[in-house]
């Protein structure tokens, strides 16, 4: 717990930089879509986009992109709650060692 503020001051930056390198991504794909005069409003939109770029591989590119993005999400979120959970049973591990009788507000880990 000695490092606490270095850890959310890194979470904070880190998600902050996140934000902001996402922004940019997403303005200058529009910008060069608009100059282009390139109008994506379906799925099918962007994959033709790339076609200049991949050629006849563009859908493929487009379409292994997303299978990839679906396929990363269920296993963040799972280890992000594996996370939670092993912090969960540390916090209650250490309230014990402590023997501190402290009421928690939290009613999950009363729970636990």
């Amino acid at each position: 717990m000695k490092n606490y503020n270095y850890t959310l001051i890194d979470i904070v930056v880190g998600c902050v930089a996140t934000i902001v390198v996402a922004f940019f991504i997403i303005v200058a794909c529009a910008s060069t879509l608009h100059e282009n005069g390139i109008h994506i409003e379906e799925a099918k939109d962007a994959a033709l986009a790339l076609k200049p770029l991949a050629g006849n591989l563009a859908s493929t590119i487009f379409a292994f992109g997303l299978l990839l993005h679906l396929y990363s999400q269920p296993l963040f979120f799972l280890l992000l709650q594996l996370f939670m959970f092993a912090k969960l049973l540390a916090l209650k591990q250490e309230l014990t060692r402590n023997g501190a009788k402290q009421k928690s507000s939290s009613a999950y880990i009363q729970g636990f």
